[in-house]
């Protein structure tokens, strides 16, 4: 098994997979990766959109770009189609 180490990888699994905000966080404690955190203006999007049960990444990386944040990793290309 090969693991990954990019964050925004394990993020857009979860929000395929439709977890909660208490399973996308055990899921990045697993990983051995910081879990979402509030203050961090990236992290609250994600929170919000969790919460929200927004799990659409292009409507994901539309809030994150309207707040000034960048786009998930790896999904730039999925803007386009």
């Amino acid at each position: 098994e090969k693991h990954t180490r990019q964050r925004d990888t394990i993020i857009k699994l979860c929000l395929g997979a439709g977890f909660s905000l208490q399973e996308t966080q055990r899921a990045l404690k697993i990983y051995g990766m910081s879990p979402l955190y509030a203050r961090f203006p990236r992290d609250a999007v994600f929170i919000s959109a969790i919460s929200a049960r927004i799990y659409e990444i292009p409507e994901i990386n539309s809030l994150l770009a309207r707040n000034g944040q960048p786009l998930l990793r790896g999904s730039e290309e999925m803007q386009n189609d």
